[in-house]
């Protein structure tokens, strides 16, 4: 990782450090700035890739219990705030069943059933969700209530839409069986599970399994054990498939397995190293345990009977992620819910949603913040953000910042390496508020308003002036200080082509920018198919490309498709992705234009970041189309992958999984290469996160 001041600043040298952006279509690159060198070269290899960055949601939460999934969104049982809060796929909180102030209540018995915000709860704790007769069904555990209530939300619907009942129980505490569940009584219910039309319900202060019959119509209410001893408090269960449930006691700190058919042959799991557990998860191999008082989560392989501890450190609690699940931290796990490759954890203590990364082996926090509360704010001056949203280019400065694009938040977003927290992230240029509005306006770094920012151009000069390639508004901005201004094309939004002084000049989407040593910038004027150059007073022409096409040239001569990515070796050439053409292109400073024969016979796909490592003679290059990043010697002209997946999904590595068999990446767009320390930052673009990459040679 960077440290600060691991550059040392010239002082009658202007050093140029380049970010590049992109949008849903296109991305663009920086160059280091420093020359070839001439020695010899070697093909470059990955040594390992892992996530610095990550996106993070503020929405507050207060002592959440637990999170089931349905069609990619999540349901969080927010007990302290007495509401079930859902959260979309693509990060956006609300609450759709519950009181919007936190304050609780019981209303579920009235002759007409509450809809949404309009329910009244007291401490909801444990969710179950099943589809009956064609609907989708959210079960609560409306624990301080002592009841059972069914939200039919079939489709997704809008919170004020959801139909909530209650199918069993009274507020009044008891212990009895009915045929029709409105005369049940329970204890403080709280785990739920279904299994074949049948709601089995932990409850818990009564020490028994209940059942409920959810296809007869009449909810019939059944015990099915309750001989269990009068301490065992059953907290939470799951089933194994095979016609057992898998039964959480938290007062007896073990788990119990329970034939459905035969309730009365139970047998023990699970009966040693756990204190006050809450949630059960199974993946078909693991029966995952949050064993909550010790702030850990334990693993128990169904088949072999191994137990471990999974995740967390039993001798202490936090929040922190670490870089091993032995090294994080948790403050009180309850509900779990499991995948294939992840394993969901609500962090009560911690007012968190967290993901551990089976694959990876690391924890990240989802949503949430450490603060308990209501609210879903995006506050910077607190550190606070919302989610990152398609980040693509990104730089580091001198002093060891990135910056890069949260291309669709329209933000710029800086984040400090040295920093022993990666999580605090501000935004740098554009609107400070959560969302994704968007405008034309120039102003303070904080009212700028952007559309699609695709590159920004720093120079880390007394003034520390940016240029900022604002793509949708046909534009580039500049930064210096305090105010932004409108420096070329059009102020108007107006897209076009045409050559001229500052804001008289056209542009249509330019894409990505750099710079060369005198301060002139070079910009991917993609969909007019042409390089444009800008002096350091504004002064725009075009230094090469015409119509669209293919053709090597001089000048005008000369056709691209397209172009989006560019570098610059700090001497005389340009480098261009022709991703139209799926082609490298050089361009010289006087325009002429040549194509870069891969040697290997190895083709591109869709070619959008690139970056250069001009001591190495490499250039390295994000295709989104095959998920891959490419690293071409320019001596030899060969490309090589540094990755060998091509699955797009989110996974790090390093030389002890070699040869990378699993590690892979989505749509990668935005590329920085450090030389000091040889690494490659990389926007992983639709993982929403920011990783680096290291290469040996």
């Amino acid at each position: 990782m960077l440290m600060k001041n691991i550059f040392m600043i010239f002082i009658t040298v202007l050093t140029i450090f380049l970010i590049g952006c992109g949008s849903d279509d296109d991305s663009g690159s920086p160059s280091s700035g420093i020359s070839i060198g001439t020695g010899a070269t070697s093909d470059a290899i990955l040594t390992d890739i892992k996530t610095i960055a990550h996106s993070q949601s503020y929405a507050k939460f207060y002592k959440p219990e637990d999170i089931v999934f349905n069609n990619g969104y999540a349901y969080i049982s927010d007990t302290g705030n007495n509401c079930i809060r859902r959260i979309s796929p693509d990060g956006k909180v609300i609450i759709v069943i519950g009181s919007t102030s936190g304050e609780g209540g019981d209303n579920t018995d009235a002759k007409t059933p509450p809809k949404g915000t309009s329910v009244l709860m007291s401490g909801p704790t444990s969710l179950a969700i099943a589809t009956i007769n064609g609907d989708t069904h959210l079960f609560i555990a409306d624990t301080g209530n002592n009841k059972i209530l069914d939200a039919n939300i079939t489709g997704n619907p809008l919170a004020s839409t959801i139909n909530v009942k209650k199918i069993a129980g009274n507020k009044n505490s008891g212990f009895m069986d009915d045929s029709n569940g409105s005369n049940a009584l329970f204890f403080q219910p709280h785990g739920l599970h279904v299994v074949a039309n049948t709601l089995y319900v932990a409850d818990t202060m009564n020490h028994a399994i209940r059942s409920i019959a959810l296809t007869s119509g009449s909810y019939t209410t059944s015990t099915l054990t309750n001989s269990m001893e009068s301490t065992s408090q059953p907290i939470d269960l799951t089933d194994d498939t095979n016609g057992n449930l898998l039964v959480l006691l938290k007062g007896a700190n073990r788990v119990d397995k329970i034939p459905i058919a035969t309730p009365s042959i139970v047998s023990q799991l699970i009966t040693t190293d756990l204190n006050a557990p809450e949630s059960l998860a199974f993946d078909g191999t693991n029966l995952y345990v949050s064993n909550t008082r010790n702030h850990t989560i334990v693993a128990y392989d169904i088949n072999t009977s191994l137990q471990s501890i999974y995740a967390g450190d039993k001798t202490k609690k936090g929040s922190f992620e670490g870089t091993t699940l032995l090294g994080a931290l948790f403050d009180e796990p309850v509900g779990l819910y499991t995948t294939s490759n992840e394993l969901y954890v609500v962090d009560r203590g911690n007012h968190k949603l967290r993901k551990i990364l089976k694959t990876e082996k690391l924890v990240r926090t989802v949503i949430g913040s450490s603060e308990p509360g209501l609210d879903v704010t995006d506050d910077d001056t607190k550190q606070k953000i919302e989610e990152f949203y398609k980040p693509e280019g990104l730089v580091v400065d001198p002093g060891g910042k990135l910056y890069f694009c949260d291309t669709q938040n329209q933000k710029i977003r800086r984040i400090d390496l040295s920093s022993t927290s990666k999580s605090i992230i501000s935004t740098f240029i554009g609107q400070q508020t959560v969302g994704v509005t968007q405008g034309n306006t120039a102003g303070t770094p904080a009212t700028t308003r952007l559309h699609n920012p695709t590159s920004i151009v720093g120079l880390w000069d007394t003034n520390q002036t940016f240029y900022i390639i604002d793509s949708y508004n046909h534009s580039i901005k500049k930064s210096v200080g305090s105010s932004t201004t409108f420096f070329a094309g059009s102020s108007t939004k107006v897209s076009g082509h045409l050559d001229g002084n500052g804001t008289g000049a056209l542009f249509n989407r330019p894409y990505a920018a750099v710079a060369d040593q005198n301060g002139n910038l070079y910009v991917t004027d993609t969909y007019n198919h042409r390089i444009r150059k800008i002096t350091p007073q504004g002064v725009v022409t075009t230094l090469a490309g015409s119509i669209g096409g293919f053709l090597d040239g001089q000048g005008n001569t000369a056709k691209f498709t397209y172009p989006t990515g560019i570098a610059f070796d700090g001497a005389s050439t340009l480098y261009v992705l022709d991703n139209g053409n799926k082609k490298i292109r050089t361009v010289s400073l006087s325009g002429m234009v040549s194509e870069v024969k891969i040697s290997n016979g190895v083709s591109f796909d869709n070619v959008y970041g690139i970056a250069i490592d001009t001591g190495h003679k490499t250039l390295f290059v994000s295709d989104v189309g095959s998920n891959k990043i490419w690293a071409i010697n320019l001596s030899t002209k060969k490309a090589t992958s540094l990755l060998n997946e091509t699955t797009a999904q989110w996974v790090d590595g390093n030389n002890s999984n070699a040869p990378f068999a699993n590690v892979r990446i989505n749509h990668p767009k935005g590329l920085f290469y450090e030389k000091n320390s040889e690494k490659i930052y990389i926007s992983d673009t639709d993982n929403n996160i920011i990783r680096v990459m290291r290469v040996a040679y």
